[in-house]
């Protein structure tokens, strides 16, 4: 194997140690902060929750410095297979970007009251859905993914990075307890 092959498995396994140890650090200031956790807007006839986006902004600052230090030594070391590496861990990076951007916008909020719930249709658009309690068939909850399905496939989605999930779930419990057995929480 070529000096250069064994270098790029080196800063990839970078890569992925600091994005686990990224995801491990966020799932332990997530548990230490959960019992503070509230909803964004809480009043007596609505609440409403949204991403908390200093998290995102850390981590893509964090890996986008990962990856430009990899850019900037693999343009140093005349490899093409390196830099194209670089280069596609930059197209993810971006992507990385562009979630933490809809994150950071009014549309990811997630609001609800007594007659519905209304927030983004998808994790990656700007469109806005209302559902009534009423209409929804299904929970569906996913990898850190959440959603509100009615009969049609309308959906509202929101992610575990909504800073008082927990209310929202509980909030459904309360309006419709027939869909209690389509999801577990944990507390």
């Amino acid at each position: 194997m070529s000096a250069d092959f064994l270098n790029l498995i080196w800063r990839l396994a970078i890569v992925a140690a600091v994005t686990l140890a990224v995801s491990f650090a966020w799932a332990f200031v997530a548990a230490v902060l959960s019992p503070w956790d509230k909803p964004f807007r809480s009043d007596a006839d609505s609440a409403s929750i949204r991403p908390w986006p200093p998290l995102w902004w850390v981590m893509t600052g964090f890996l986008g410095l990962v990856v430009i230090g990899g850019v900037a030594s693999g343009l140093y070391s005349d490899s093409t297979p390196m830099l194209l590496t670089m280069l596609a861990i930059g197209a993810g990076l971006g992507f990385l970007v562009w979630m933490s951007f809809l994150m950071c916008l009014p549309n990811a909020e997630v609001s609800w009251n007594d007659h519905g719930v209304s927030g983004p249709t998808s994790s990656f658009s700007l469109g806005r859905r209302e559902l009534s309690w009423a209409n929804i068939v299904r929970v569906r909850r996913s990898g850190g993914g959440n959603a509100f399905e009615d009969a049609r496939g309308d959906r509202i989605v929101w992610s575990d990075f909504h800073v008082g999930a927990r209310f929202l779930w509980g909030f459904l419990l309360h309006k419709r307890p027939d869909l209690s057995d389509q999801l577990t929480l944990t507390q």
